[in-house]
């Protein structure tokens, strides 16, 4: 009795249990495929530059004026950072408004929603948005 009372693992007397096996080999499996993913992410998609489209979505008053619901896409496979979004309100080619926002990060493969607000009917003119440009994170 002298060992505090708990059992002894004697090296040579029992194998491991199947089942220990079959958890071990799994998770090393999704260890290494977790990491061959990343390893992926990191270099096969940052090869692609961000490819930015923005989309009106809605146009209601708001107070004095006109809010623009905006949705921004980023489809490309690079993050984008300092994204400028420009809307234009013009009429018979002669600038009206025009009202700007600037993204601080769109990632690859996402999308984000936002406001351009203007003073002027949006349905008296021609309204475009553009994304003007981007800088590299």
């Amino acid at each position: 009795m002298g060992q505090g009372g708990g059992q002894r693992r004697h090296g040579g007397e029992e194998g491991v249990p199947p089942l220990e096996w079959a958890v071990s080999l799994l998770g090393a499996a999704l260890v290494l495929s977790s990491l061959g993913y990343l390893g992926w992410q990191a270099v096969g998609e940052r090869t692609t530059p961000p490819d930015i489209v923005a989309d009106v979505r809605s146009a209601r008053p708001r107070g004095s004026g006109w809010l623009i619901g905006v949705e921004v896409r980023n489809s490309g496979g690079s993050t984008a950072a300092a994204v400028e979004i420009r809307g234009r309100l013009e009429q018979a080619g002669t600038l009206v408004e025009e009202s700007a926002v600037t993204l601080d990060y769109l990632p690859a493969a996402s999308s984000r929603r936002i406001g351009l607000i203007f003073q002027h009917d949006p349905t008296c003119c021609d309204l475009r948005v553009l994304a003007e440009g981007y800088a590299e994170p």
